[in-house]
């Protein structure tokens, strides 16, 4: 019973986490006027997006945090059922995370 509980806490905190890095995304190609179709330049936008986002510190965030990031974001598209990441190169740059 306990378990089910957690799982459903942890499902919650998931689709949170998605939705907020998937926003924060957005926000970032809206602010930089960028209006053409997103799975045609994806790499490009989420690598200048990777190396332009910093936490409330202003410190940047570990390769980790990054590549979580990259996973609720293709994890968004995949659910969209349009272009995924996985094989991409943004993926590659952190190859060990």
């Amino acid at each position: 019973m306990y378990k089910k509980l957690i799982e459903a806490e942890d499902n919650k905190n998931t689709i949170r986490k998605t939705l907020a890095d998937v926003s924060r995304f957005q926000n970032y190609l809206a602010n930089k006027g960028e209006t053409k179709a997103i799975y045609h330049h994806l790499d490009e936008y989420l690598a200048t997006y990777l190396l332009s986002i910093r936490k409330n510190d202003d410190d940047e965030y570990e390769p980790v945090t990054l590549r979580s990031i990259v996973g609720s974001i293709d994890g968004n598209f995949k659910e969209q059922s349009t272009h995924t990441l996985s094989s991409g190169a943004v993926v590659q740059i952190f190859p060990y995370t």
